[in-house]
């Protein structure tokens, strides 16, 4: 991790409307229940201030006996 690196959350809700992340988003400050029926994007991002960025993102669904990964495939190595 970069010394100077901050993120305000590691996941949040998928959209349905033009915005690409809505509440809520997971973070130190939340306090609201996971449902089972949510969808949520728990990401790992990277930004280098003058450089670029990536995200390596799973999208969870919550259910009743806890979650289920719907992208297992996803790469999380570089």
């Amino acid at each position: 991790m970069l010394p100077s690196y901050r993120r305000c959350h590691c996941g949040h809700s998928i959209s349905l409307g033009p915005a690409t992340a809505e509440e809520p988003y997971i973070n130190a400050s939340t306090n609201r229940l996971l449902e089972p029926g949510m969808v949520l994007a728990m990401e790992v991002p990277c930004y280098i201030r003058g450089v670029n960025g990536f995200n390596i993102e799973d999208m969870v669904l919550i259910t009743e006996d806890g979650r289920e990964v719907l992208t297992p495939k996803t790469p999380h190595y570089l």
